[in-house]
């Protein structure tokens, strides 16, 4: 590996253009083919996340579904500051 790629600020400038670009399955690609890029290319995608989706589906599989038109329903989404569901 060549030695620029061992700077942490190098990889995460990389990694925010990839992501800028659309390109994010490259970038989880990026992120899983090297330990030394796992933390900053993960960041990098983590900071540009569109919907909370993606977050919440780090949960168990049994606390979330994806409906037939492929919307995330949960109920961790209906909660509330008063603990009521909508």
């Amino acid at each position: 590996m060549h030695p620029c790629l061992n700077v942490d600020e190098i990889l995460r400038l990389l990694a925010r253009e990839l992501v800028e670009s659309k390109a994010k399955a490259t970038v989880a690609a990026l992120a899983r083919c090297c330990k030394s890029f796992e933390e900053p290319v993960l960041g990098a995608l983590w900071e540009e996340q569109e919907r909370l989706a993606p977050l919440l589906k780090c949960f168990p599989r049994d606390v979330w579904e994806e409906d037939d038109d492929g919307s995330f329903v949960s109920p961790l989404a209906a909660f509330t500051p008063l603990g009521l569901t909508v």
